[in-house]
């Protein structure tokens, strides 16, 4: 009876653990930049033009903010607050963007937009 009295609050406390660290958080996590014509890295990592991927699925860049998720290689990114609205480039709110990307070492990946353009993307320094 007294080993059952200290195993059973042992495996309730054991169902309730959690991960945390690497393993529980998205590769895609973190503070990225593109690396289009004149963009120097690291510099351009602590400019307005890095993206932002947030673990829960939140993403920040410049004067944007969205979600995100990744299914596979497909990334679907929906904008719900921009600044600058009507501007050339600003996206549409709500309007999901679909691309494809596809890693490219730890520290890198290659996003393929629907038009087939691509950007690469290297993870800046945090």
């Amino acid at each position: 009876m007294r080993v059952a009295l200290l195993v059973i609050p042992a495996l309730l406390l054991a169902g309730c653990a959690t991960t945390s660290g690497p393993s529980s958080t998205p590769w895609l996590s973190g503070l990225w930049i593109g690396m289009e014509e004149g963009v120097e890295y690291p510099l351009a990592c602590a400019s307005g033009l890095p993206i932002r991927y947030l673990a829960g699925g939140r993403y920040e860049i410049f004067e944007e903010r969205g979600t995100w998720r990744l299914d596979g290689d497909r990334l679907t990114e929906t904008a719900t607050e921009a600044t600058g609205a009507g501007d050339e480039g600003t996206p549409e709110i709500g309007r999901p963007y679909v691309s494809r990307i596809a890693r490219d070492g730890d520290g890198a990946f290659v996003k393929t937009y629907a038009d087939g353009a691509q950007t690469r993307f290297r993870r800046c320094p945090e």
